[in-house]
């Protein structure tokens, strides 16, 4: 049997007994299909794509809902999303090129490309009397910048007091170099090495990328990973708008002008978020997360080196530095947002399974996780070559739903 499928500009073929183990696949493509339905049906997401692929070939995409409900415009499989954190990925596959021609060495400081980073500061102690700080402990390196580790955190990580300003930090009509500036003005979080935080470290990241090859990095990541890859929809601006996904909160309302501006969506920018920045949809980026897990090729396109490929997919933290999330303000106002990741250690800018955690959801071991801030999920299996991806624009307490479904139907066992 074979069946054509269609997603986006990305027309692929499966044929059925290629995979000996995809013999339950049609049983979980039904659940799955199924969940997807009765999120959109029940009120909880206005509209759904998803899609499975395994080594590179779709064997499964859907779409259900709308992609504006108010104007009656239905969501299709080239949808257009808003991927926020999933940028990073992106970013430290940039990074990670620069490593593989030799123009980088994760071992260098990255005070030595970005100035306005030599001699940063960091937070000693915080007691009832305030925030103490002293010079960093050593120089923050690449390595640490990847791994989350250089001691860099988010606002709300902070006590009020230090007045850490986040929009300022990632004001898209700054240049780059004022940015850093600006991060360079407040304190580490903790020392570098120290501990795993969620942070800025993915923007400092784009800046270096710009810096070393000398392009703006919405040039640099069109030209050496979207074109190669042929992700003909992802970068910092929507292609053609009109397929843009409105975003809506838990009562249904169109909350779009309130999400975060990591990018401006519609025009170019003088700064661009390599945190959170890009667009992309579904079919995209199957393509580049079956390039990261096929060790760095997709076809006989090769974007980074096999070895660099493996170590962003391996654990880099060292039981001290984690686990992920562990520390008070890690829910960023969404309930058991940082228990989901218990089991979970670090790679290169992904969150990585471990096979001896204590999970809380579904998966299998060495799995690639990470999501967006609006609720984009993508979910790929090293060892099995499969790859599954959850695409709505949501936000709100129930931001989980569509990740549990996903994983429900692919790893859960049946119910009797």
């Amino acid at each position: 049997m074979r069946v054509r499928l269609v997603l986006g500009a990305l027309v692929l073929s499966w044929t059925g007994h290629v995979h000996a183990a995809d013999s339950l696949a049609a049983e979980r493509i039904v659940r799955l299909e199924k969940s997807m339905q009765q999120l959109v049906d029940a009120g909880t997401r206005q509209g759904i794509v998803w899609a499975v692929a395994r080594d590179g070939v779709i064997l499964h995409s859907g779409a259900h809902g709308w992609r504006d409900r108010d104007a009656a415009q239905p969501i299709a499989l080239d949808s257009v999303f808003r991927i926020y954190s999933m940028t990073r990925a992106v970013t430290a596959v940039a990074l990670l090129q620069l490593v593989d021609q030799g123009k980088v060495r994760l071992t260098d400081p990255v005070g030595d490309y970005l100035p306005a980073l030599q001699d940063l500061r960091q937070i000693t102690r915080i007691d009832a009397e305030g925030v103490v700080t002293g010079p960093a402990t050593e120089p923050v390196t690449l390595q640490q910048l990847l791994t989350y580790t250089a001691g860099f955190a988010y606002a709300p990580q902070y006590p009020a007091s230090v007045g850490v300003d986040h929009r300022a930090i990632l004001a898209l009509h700054q240049t780059p170099a004022a940015a850093m500036q600006k991060l360079a003005s407040y304190p580490l979080r903790d020392a570098p090495g120290a501990r795993w935080r969620y942070g800025y470290h993915s923007d400092v990241l784009g800046i270096l990328v710009e810096t070393v090859s000398g392009q703006r990095l919405d040039n640099y990541l069109q030209e050496h990973i979207f074109a190669p890859l042929a992700m003909r929809d992802t970068g910092f601006v929507a292609r053609e708008p009109e397929r843009l996904v409105h975003a809506y909160d838990d009562a249904g309302n169109d909350i779009t002008a309130q999400l975060p501006p990591s990018s401006d969506y519609l025009q170019p920018t003088v700064f661009h978020s390599g945190g959170g920045g890009l667009v992309s949809t579904a079919g995209d980026w199957v393509r580049f997360a079956s390039m990261l897990i096929n060790d760095g090729t997709l076809g006989d396109v090769r974007i980074i080196s096999a070895a660099s490929a493996r170590a962003m997919r391996r654990n880099q933290l060292t039981p001290a530095q984690g686990p992920l999330f562990d520390y008070p303000e890690a829910d960023f106002g969404q309930p058991g947002f940082a228990a989901r990741f218990a089991g979970y250690g670090w790679g290169y800018s992904v969150g990585v399974r471990l096979a001896d955690g204590a999970h809380s959801i579904p998966g299998q071991p060495g799995e690639i996780s990470w999501g967006g801030l609006a609720n984009t999920q993508w979910l790929p299996v090293p060892e099995s070559g499969l790859v599954a991806v959850v695409f709505a624009q949501y936000f709100g307490a129930r931001a989980p739903a569509t990740d549990t479904a996903l994983r429900t139907a692919l790893f859960a066992e049946p119910p009797d």
